[in-house]
């Protein structure tokens, strides 16, 4: 079984603007500089994220793909190449915290052979995410928007053409998609047997699903799945910082179908958050196509029959005023001995006290482990031991 590392699931809720909304701009202009185009990109898999190579200002750069948000790039990679500025905007982050960024527009991306002229983008802010995977930047929807990609986790390849009929492999299961303002496209996945839910295809989100709060509320009644556990925190941040604690609900899903094919026994937190989303997660369980251009998508299991294959801690850490602590707990016997904002020292033998953040986000002992100890200092400055077990494992 493979671990969905919480650390992991953290950061990339955290920075990532997967939900960017702006008034009166159009995100969705220029494209690519030729008519006809097929070819094979190699990427890397990092922690649950797709990080291409792009030229951009006569050099090569590294580069998210983030289908839940615009292309943007970094204030160095701004500074470094002096776009043109069109305005700034009113940006609304993940947490749903709003600032202002620079709406800029990039003469020219290479992606492979391929250039794509006049793309807009925003200017991001300095942050872990950028830092810790050493990128410049997201390559979004709205860049997409005139293409078909094809993202394969086996061999580690986006293929991206302009005609589905360059496509040989994984065309099956084929449904309708929506394109939002930022071309982000959105998929409508069925829940048990009485849920259909449009959410948000997310390549920049690590996990496999993630359900709103407030579509929960909305689903509950139909009893397309179970609430194993609920507790108060926060774990997640935002471009502009941590959210709000709220109140998050720990859930199992017998059957979630995408484009008609099923995965069993799916279990997610639900988010304070508008809107559900699908991550990269969805990759690691087959085939999956976007024809952006005739807004169809193809989702081709590796394996017919397809147990979900991630699991969760009974503790989600997050950070607060530069210090590693408990965010959420999950568990009633853990609640007796921990309370939420209690800092982590230790991860096993993993000095998480003076470690560097990007060293605990991306080389946790819970990437590969089934327990782990945690050292705690609670808040009148007690040091405790706490064990915490993979829940997954734990019950099923």
């Amino acid at each position: 079984m493979k671990l969905l590392s919480i650390f992991s699931a953290i950061f990339l809720a955290l920075f990532i603007p997967s939900k960017v909304y702006c008034q009166a701009l159009d995100f969705n202009l220029g494209g690519p500089s030729v008519e006809n185009y097929f070819e094979e990109i190699p990427y890397e898999f990092i922690k649950g994220k797709i990080i291409l190579s792009v030229e951009i200002g006569g050099k090569s750069r590294k580069f998210l793909l983030d289908t839940g948000a615009p292309t943007a790039i970094s204030r160095n990679l701004f500074d470094e190449l002096s776009p043109s500025i069109t305005t700034k905007i009113p940006v609304t982050d993940i947490g749903g915290k709003s600032d202002s960024l620079l709406f800029v527009t990039l003469d020219q991306i290479e992606l492979g052979q391929t250039a794509y002229t006049d793309i807009p983008a925003i200017v991001l802010n300095e942050n872990l995410l950028l830092d810790c995977f050493e990128i410049d930047g997201f390559i979004g929807s709205n860049l997409l928007r005139n293409s078909i990609i094809q993202l394969d986790s086996k061999n580690k390849i986006m293929r991206i053409g302009s005609d589905i009929d360059s496509f040989s492999e994984g065309l099956s299961n084929k449904a309708a998609i929506e394109l939002d303002r930022q071309s982000s496209p959105i998929l409508t996945i069925q829940i048990g047997k009485n849920i259909k839910e449009a959410l948000i295809f997310d390549s920049g989100a690590d996990e496999f699903y993630t359900m709103s709060e407030r579509n929960f509320k909305q689903f509950r009644k139909a009893k397309g799945f179970e609430v194993l556990a609920e507790s108060f925190g926060s774990d997640t941040f935002g471009l502009f910082g941590q959210e709000d604690e709220n109140k998050s609900k720990r859930l199992l899903i017998p059957d979630l179908y995408v484009n008609g094919v099923t995965i069993h026994k799916v279990w997610t937190d639900t988010k304070n958050e508008d809107n559900s989303r699908i991550g990269s997660g969805l990759l690691r369980y087959g085939l999956f196509t976007l024809d952006y251009k005739n807004k169809n998508s193809y989702f081709e299991l590796f394996e017919k029959d397809q147990n979900f294959e991630d699991s969760f801690w009974d503790v989600s850490p997050t950070f607060k005023d530069n210090k590693f602590v408990i965010g959420y707990i999950w568990s009633k016997e853990l609640e007796k001995k921990i309370d939420l904002g209690d800092q982590i020292i230790k991860i096993d033998e993993m000095d998480t006290e003076n470690s560097d953040i990007c060293d605990i986000l991306l080389n946790s002992p819970m990437e590969t482990s089934q327990k782990v100890t945690l050292t705690v200092r609670t808040k009148n400055g007690e040091i405790i031991l706490v064990e915490i077990l993979n829940s997954v494992n734990k019950s099923l």
